[in-house]
């Protein structure tokens, strides 16, 4: 019992643990970066408003490779990534809103524990497709990079 509890307590703070799940830090740090909500969504035009907010999914899709400039700087750990968007919006047919409809926008990221900290990167196309490549993560880097209607 004392070595399981020890386990799941280690592998909050030792990357190797952790399988394919992301550090609990760097969810959290995900959830944060890229949370959006809005408190007047309308159920229907003119009637009363709900709050929504975007659906945040995170992949873990393996570990990089840390390169040497990186060590330098006190990176320690590279976790590669996709977060997938999913944002709820009116569609709209002439002047009037019809039907809620969900957007969705994926992108590849790179995460780096540095001091003991995750540390995300800003939403920028062409960094965030180098940085995949600096750190060798593995699989191609993908990307959507606006929200995108999603079709059914």
């Amino acid at each position: 019992m004392v070595a399981l509890t020890a386990f799941f307590v280690l592998r909050g703070f030792l990357p190797g643990l952790q399988g394919n799940r992301l550090p609990p830090a760097l969810e959290t740090a995900i959830a944060e970066a890229y949370k959006r909500c809005e408190e007047d969504f309308p159920i229907q035009p003119g009637d009363v408003r709900m709050p929504t907010c975007d659906v945040i999914r995170a992949e873990r899709i393996g570990e990089g490779r840390l390169p040497a400039s990186a060590a330098a700087e006190g990176v320690t750990a590279v976790v590669c990534f996709r977060v997938e968007l999913e944002r709820l919006y009116w569609g709209e047919s002439g002047p009037q809103k019809h039907e809620m409809a969900w957007a969705m926008r994926m992108v590849s990221k790179v995460g780096v524990l540095q001091g003991g900290r995750w540390t995300l990167f800003p939403d920028e196309e062409q960094a965030d497709a180098a940085r995949w490549v600096d750190y060798g993560c593995p699989g191609e880097y993908e990307s959507s990079t606006s929200l995108e209607p999603r079709r059914s």
